[in-house]
Formats: structure tokens, sequence, C-alpha cells
């Protein structure tokens, strides 16, 4: 065994320490666990298993060129981040104690209309996108004859507000279709959980994107870690066996567009649909080796200015066509560069450093403390939030919120979300509807239970 896999593996073993403890500590709080699960979850997923699968296993059979004191480098500076991430998340879930609360919980939903609403819209969405292409074109991409990736322009730079508006039309989406899901599942609400999936499954097809699947399967664990402090009611009601079925049939035709739509866009390469799926999860989101490359190739990069860059969790609350201007950040523009010759004002596609890389093109050896103030701020200001939502939300409301707001800063260690904040507005709204009707059911239980 070489030098680097031995100081990978004592870092591997700190880091499963660290994941213990926090996970422990946090057991008996929702907020805490929620958001220790998140900062866990992204640098065991982004970092960890694609340097486990670099290192040692190399499953996807890419060619490896390995210095050994750059993965050295990388190593340490992975581990210093992960390290303060984990303090800062510690620290920023102490403000105050939640547990001795007791919110009101409540199962049902008295309006059904959202869900409804919501993948009405996704269907919308996808034929307006792909209008001016005709109705052809969407009949494919619903029977999974071929991929929105294969359809797509990616320009980095919005070209006008039709673009804007369709970009935060799908952000609304799938945004809402995360908080149903959350909700669904601490809930079990099976009709909702079928909606919601049926919207995400949508939303793929129509972008091809798989950080849609990798949100949803998010929000799907963190859910079922936090139900089992959830306790509903549930609310009886007879149902015709048309209704009941056919969440299952609506959930069961998008599943299978989707896995088609994914088989579609990976058919063309050969090596294969099984190692399409490995990459997904070994390679795709390796920003393990994208540090590496930084560390290798641009150690010593300054940029220019770092205003663009701390503006980016801002971008879509200030739209171009508003009058609003944010350039593209310096560090990225010279990362991929220098990492595939692409120049993001002009080419399409793109390459992501990773939110490690990120912070330390931009801030060097100061990087890990600016690091930890956004851990420490984001978990914080969200911890206020919530608190205020547990005095009169019911609980599973507010699970629901944190659960598809953290989902997005679990991407964003791939690459920092520009909805980051905007999400956290939508959520509120979101948590505010379903408080509205959620707590008009417990008003009318309680009621009930009065007379009898």
């Amino acid at each position: 065994m070489e030098e680097p896999q031995l100081y990978f593996l004592m870092v591997l073993l700190l880091s499963i320490v660290l994941l213990g403890f926090t996970l422990y500590v946090s057991i008996n709080d929702g907020f805490s666990l929620a958001a220790n699960f998140t900062i866990q979850a992204a640098f065991f997923f982004w970092y960890i298993l694609p340097a486990i699968n670099l290192l040692f296993l190399n499953l996807t059979n890419e060619e490896n060129i390995i210095n050994d004191h750059a993965v050295g480098e990388t190593i340490f500076i992975l581990f210093i981040y992960h390290l303060i991430a984990t303090i800062s998340t510690f620290l920023a879930c102490q403000y105050s104690n939640i547990r001795s609360l007791n919110s009101v919980s409540c199962g049902n939903l008295k309006s059904k209309l959202l869900p409804k609403l919501v993948i009405f819209s996704s269907l919308i969405y996808l034929m307006s996108k792909y209008a001016e292409n005709g109705i052809g074109l969407v009949y494919s991409l619903l029977l999974g004859e071929s991929s929105a990736r294969e359809q797509m322009q990616f320009y980095n730079i919005s070209d006008g507000a039709t673009s804007s508006l369709m970009g935060l039309w799908e952000i609304v989406n799938i945004a809402f279709a995360l908080f149903l899901l959350s909700y669904a599942i601490l809930t079990r609400e099976k009709n909702m959980k079928h909606i919601s999936l049926s919207c995400l499954f949508i939303m793929f097809i129509g972008t091809g994107t798989r950080s849609i699947i990798l949100l949803a399967i998010f929000c799907v664990i963190l859910a079922m870690l936090l139900r089992k402090e959830v306790t509903f009611v549930r609310h009886k009601g007879k149902e015709s066996r048309i209704r009941k079925y056919l969440s299952y049939i609506i959930v069961g035709i998008f599943s299978i567009s989707a896995l088609q739509s994914f088989f579609s866009r990976f058919s063309k390469y050969e090596f294969g649909f099984l190692v399409a799926i490995f990459s997904t999860f070994l390679s795709h989101n390796d920003m393990f080796r994208e540090l590496m490359f930084v560390v290798q190739n641009m150690p010593y990069w300054e940029p220019k200015s770092t205003v663009d860059f701390t503006m980016t969790p801002f971008t879509f609350l200030l739209p171009r066509f508003l009058g609003f201007s944010k350039d593209i950040p310096d560090h990225l523009l010279a990362f991929n560069l220098h990492r595939g010759g692409i120049d993001l004002t002009i080419d399409q596609g793109n390459f992501f450093p990773g939110i490690i890389a990120d912070f330390f093109l931009n801030y060097h050896m100061f990087g890990f403390l600016i690091f930890a103030l956004f851990i420490y701020s984001y978990f914080f200001s969200l911890r206020i939030i919530f608190l205020y939502m547990r005095l009169k939300f019911p609980k599973e409301i507010c699970d629901a919120y944190i659960i598809s707001t953290f989902a997005y800063l679990f991407i964003s260690f791939r690459n920092i979300q520009g909805s980051l904040v905007m999400v956290v507005i939508i959520n509120i709204i979101l948590a505010y509807y379903f408080m509205r009707s959620s707590v008009n059911n417990c008003d009318i239980d309680n009621k009930k239970n009065k007379r009898s």
C-alpha cells in the first residue's frame, strides 16, 4: 500500500469518527440531526467516496494520474475543511434548545390542490420549454426515446428575460416537489408522495440533469431519519379504488419514462448503462479530483475580485432582466480555462471545482475560515427561522422545511447554487400554506374530540 493511500485511510478513520460523534450528539434534536447529516453526507458523497474510488477501487475504469504530493496535500485540505464544517455546524445548532417544545402535529392537508397544481405546472413547463421544437420532441422525451441533454444548449450567461423566467420556473417546480415529497414521507401520505415523485421525474425528463434525482434521494433519506420523531393524526375517509391506485399508475409511468431518458442519455457511450450509474455516485460527483487539480495546477492563482463569488447564493434573487448585474466569478472563469479550455463567457458547458476549491481559490489560506463562517451563518440563520416556526407550525411542516432546504446545501458542495437563498424563501411560503391548511384540520379534529 502506497503512502497516499495510508494517509487517506487515517483521514477516513477520523472522518468516520466525526460522523459517528455528530450524529450521536444530535440524535434527540431534529434540526441538529438534519444539519449534521447534511454536512457529513455532503463530504462523504462529493469527496470521500470519489477519493476511495480514485485511490483504491477505480470501478469506473478511469485513467488515474496521481501525484503523491498533490494527493497528500488534497487529503490534508479536505480534512481541515471537513473538521471546520463539522465544528461550525455543531456550534450553530447550539442556539437554544427546542427539545421541550411540543408542536401540534397533523398528518393531512385540508386542501389537496397544491400537489395537483405542481404536477400540472411541471407538465406545462416541459411543453413550454420545447414548444419551438414541436410536440413530437415532447413525446419523444416522455417516451424516453431521447434525452433533454441532447437538445439543450448550456450557455453560462442568461440571454434574456425568457430564459431567466424559465430558470426561475424550473427552480420553483423542483422546490415545491421536494417540499411535498419530504412532507409526504414524514406523514406517510402515499398519494402526495407519488405525485411529488412524478413532478421530479418530469423535471428530470425536461432537463436531463442528475442533480434532481440526487436532491430527491437526499430528501427521502433525511425524511426517513426524522420520521421516527413525528407523531401525526391520520384522517380516515373513504377513497375510491380508482383514485387510490391512480397515483401508483402516474408515478409508475413517469418513473419508467425517466429511467428510459437516463438510459437514452448514456446509451451512445461505450461504457454502458451500468457504468453510468456507478459514475453518478463515484465519478460524476468527484470533487476530490477537481480539488487535487486545483492544488496541483492553480495553487497560487489570485482572483481579481471575490464579490461575484460572494453573491452567488443570491443570484436568482437578482435577475439581469430587472437591471441587476452579476458576472461569472473570476475563479470559475480561470478554472474552466485551465481544466477544459472552456471560456464560460462564450462557450457551452462547464466544469465545477467543488465548494472546497471555490473557497480555496478565492481566499487561499483563509479559505477554511470563510468557509466556516459560511456554514455557521447558514445553519444559525435557519435555526432561528426553525425555532420561530416551531412555536406555531406543526412539527412535520417544520421538518419538511429543513429537509427540502438543506437539500440545496448538499448539492451546493458540487457548485454553490444561485437559488440557495431563494429556496429558503420559497419554502417559508410553502410552510405557511401547509400550516394554514393543516392547523385548520387540527382545529376541526379538536372540536370533534371536545363534542365526543
